[in-house]
């Protein structure tokens, strides 16, 4: 059975060191939650808990990267980023399935195009499953967590000026959201009139922005933290069509360079078109609501 994070909880007078324990062991909990789910791969949001739990991880390493000896950050984010682009493949490709193409093809039904298309991606989909599932039972997995593990029992980042730690993480969420905050806000004023790969970009921005205010939702203000979030959230959410669109492409791309022969990639070309039509149309509808959000962001103001 998957599951979603649960909520990260940090007590009142809470200090750097505090949360670098809670928040990454909760980010650990989460995805190591949903390993058997994503090893039986019976339900997509298995592998996707997964790459959640490790995504979060990596924006933990980020925030408080000031904190974490060098040698350290290095090795966490190499394997964390090797295991989520392992399981890649395999949780776009179920996107694509679920999300893509089974509303096209309830559509197009008699379509001998799409017909090919569902299929060769449904291929596709069991090979990177099991590729994800090689990853997820080999030794570099088992010696990450085995390393991990002793890492956050140990709190093995204690190492140099023990004093900066003991800043209040309440102090040190307010600064580093405010901050990240700030440039998200900015970077929307030209919003209306930019183009896919930069709305892709800030899709990404704002939803690792959304990671760390959960992860100090209860150490920080409640009601103006709240409504961040839901600003946030709303724009990740208006911008999904944009991640669609950016899926498609690279999911067709994949599928044709692997085509059988050049009669199915014919098939996916053709089935393709109709596919990204859909969702580019679908982006350009969206815009106008992230725009609309985008100016109540750029009011919203500091934590």
């Amino acid at each position: 059975m998957w599951c979603k994070p649960s909520p990260i909880v940090l007590v009142s007078d809470a200090t750097v060191d505090d949360a670098l324990l809670t928040i990454a062991t909760a980010c650990r909990n989460h995805w190591q939650a949903n390993l058997a789910a994503a090893l039986v791969g019976e339900h997509p949001e298995g592998i996707h808990q997964v790459r959640v739990g490790l995504r979060r991880f990596r924006v933990f390493l980020t925030l408080f990267s000031d904190y974490l000896p060098s040698d350290q950050l290095t090795w966490l984010k190499t394997e964390a980023k090797a295991l989520g682009d392992a399981l890649g493949p395999a949780r776009d490709l179920d996107v694509f399935l679920a999300e893509l193409m089974e509303p096209l093809s309830d559509k197009g039904a008699h379509d001998a195009n799409v017909a090919i298309l569902m299929r060769t991606a449904r291929n596709a989909r069991n090979d990177a499953h099991a590729a994800a599932v090689v990853a997820l039972t080999s030794k570099r997995y088992s010696r990450f967590m085995t390393r991990l593990n002793t890492w956050l029992t140990g709190r093995g980042w204690r190492r140099g000026d023990v004093r900066a730690r003991r800043r209040s993480a309440e102090s040190f969420a307010r600064a580093v959201l405010n901050r990240r905050l700030a440039k998200i806000a900015s970077n929307t004023k030209s919003i209306e009139n930019m183009r896919a790969a930069k709305l892709h970009r800030l899709r990404i921005a704002v939803k690792k922005l959304r990671y760390g205010f959960e992860f100090f939702h209860a150490a920080l203000p409640q009601k103006r933290t709240t409504r961040a979030s839901l600003l946030l959230k709303g724009l990740q959410d208006s911008l999904g069509y944009v991640n669609d669109l950016d899926v498609a492409k690279r999911m067709l791309t994949m599928l044709s360079e692997h085509a059988a022969d050049d009669q199915t990639r014919l098939a996916i070309i053709r089935g393709g078109r109709r596919l990204t039509a859909t969702f580019d149309a679908a982006a350009k509808a969206a815009r106008p609501q992230a725009v609309r959000i985008a100016t109540r962001l750029r009011a919203q103001k500091p934590l």
